[in-house]
């Protein structure tokens, strides 16, 4: 019913059974702590990261290289959580034109994952009810969050399988490499690589393997087809992490500058 809508950011208090003012802004002070909290743990292990020669002073190169490391791993998994909550919120606000905090927080993880698999479908109408339409986007201001969008999309994309790993424990192997052919007036830097086993999802992929025993018997066994999965990192470079730690912020920000309380 009507009267059983809780008002978007600002709600008043109500009669029994609905949401009142104090809890609504409990649900207020919990989505922005994890916003900002995600956020600024961003921008220490930054900093950690600027500073780790420093602090390393004297350290041996395997433990400024496992330094790294820890700060890359971290990095990675924090960033797609970020783009997780920014599905949240966005299929959260495109449902009603509002934000209301606690439908934020009931939004399955498998439909923010959806959100960026289907980011290129948005239309304009999509991002207006995403960032209130009460406040219209400028022209500008749609083809900006538009390009954000897809620009964490694709990260979140180029970045899944390794993030599923790290969520699931499933052995992710590090390696530092050291390029031996460089372009010229390239730096050379070292790489982290890191390898780690893709399972794939959703409908199972198997394949049949017939296994020779050691009492001669042939047994045929199904397997879940996984593959081995590598990739590179610049390990003195973060700034691909920060455009899109950015770009989720500013969404957010918006989000919530947008449907703050008028009175």
């Amino acid at each position: 019913m009507r009267g059983n809508r809780p008002r978007a950011f600002g709600g008043r208090t109500s009669r029994r059974g609905k949401l009142t003012s104090n809890k609504y802004l409990q649900y207020v002070l919990v989505i922005d702590s994890v916003h900002r909290r995600v956020y600024d743990t961003f921008r220490f292990l930054e900093g950690l990261h600027s500073s780790l020669p420093k602090l390393s002073a004297g350290s041996s190169e395997g433990t400024i290289w496992y330094h790294r490391l820890l700060i890359h791993y971290h990095i990675i998994e924090l960033v797609c959580q970020y783009i997780e909550l920014v599905g949240s919120y966005s299929v959260a606000c495109r449902e009603t034109g509002l934000l209301y905090p606690h439908r934020v927080f009931s939004i399955q993880t498998n439909k923010a994952i959806g959100f960026f698999d289907r980011v290129g479908d948005l239309t304009d109408n999509d991002l207006c009810r995403i960032f209130n339409p009460r406040h219209p986007l400028t022209i500008i201001e749609i083809q900006d969050m538009r390009n954000k969008y897809t620009r964490i999309a694709e990260f979140y994309s180029e970045h899944r399988s390794l993030y599923n790993a790290i969520k699931h424990g499933s052995r992710v192997y590090p390696l530092e490499i050291m390029p031996t052919d460089v372009s010229e007036g390239k730096l050379r830097q070292p790489y982290l690589a890191l390898q780690w086993v893709h399972v794939y999802q959703g409908r199972k992929r198997q394949c049949q393997v017939h296994v020779h025993t050691w009492d001669n018997r042939d047994i045929q066994l199904t397997i879940q087809d996984q593959e081995i999965q590598v990739e590179l990192f610049p390990s003195e470079d973060l700034s691909a992490y920060r455009t899109v730690m950015d770009d989720c912020h500013a969404i957010i920000e918006r989000i919530q500058a947008n449907n703050a309380s008028q009175s």
